[in-house]
């Protein structure tokens, strides 16, 4: 039986929308700006992997609706692992299944909305920056830091060329 789910997106600006307009140098755009091109999975179950998954799906749409049938089903609900997955994957999956009008009813389990609770959502990153207290650092550096290899070559920011590349 999995008793975590642990995801993480890629994901491009949605050049359909109106242009972001940054206030400030640096700035990322909002949650609705953002298209998921994959969504990665990762079924645990006692600290094991069972299963690591590539959401299917020809199109944006059809990524959100595998992944939505395939979360919702999961009822009471394993928790929810992510690495910044509160500030950008899970108001992303929210915010794209809104545009398609797909019920992303896991998200919303109200488990899932105690920010400072780790029994629906555990985002490490919160807890390894103590919710803000400590500063933070790239899941890069935490994996080096165990021994494990951490980045190989590529970043978020490559998505959108890679995706052009094939």
């Amino acid at each position: 039986m999995t008793t975590s789910i642990a995801i993480d997106i890629e994901a491009t600006i949605d050049e359909s929308l109106p242009a972001f307009v940054p206030h400030h140098e640096g700035d990322m755009a909002p949650p609705p700006y953002w298209r998921v091109e994959c969504i990665g999975m990762a079924l645990i179950a006692n600290y094991i992997t069972e299963q690591l998954v590539v959401v299917p799906g020809e199109d944006e749409r059809a990524r959100l609706l595998a992944f939505a049938s395939r979360a919702n089903k999961a009822r009471p609900g394993p928790q929810l692992v992510t690495f910044r997955g509160r500030g950008f994957d899970a108001p992303v999956l929210d915010a794209r299944c809104m545009k398609y009008g797909i019920p992303l009813t896991y998200m919303h389990s109200p488990r899932m909305d105690h920010r400072y609770s780790m029994g629906g959502h555990f985002d490490l990153a919160d807890h390894l920056n103590v919710f803000g207290a400590a500063r933070a650092a790239k899941l890069d550096v935490w994996a080096k830091l165990i021994g494990l290899p951490g980045k190989l070559g590529t970043s978020g920011s490559d998505v959108k060329a890679l995706i052009a590349e094939g």
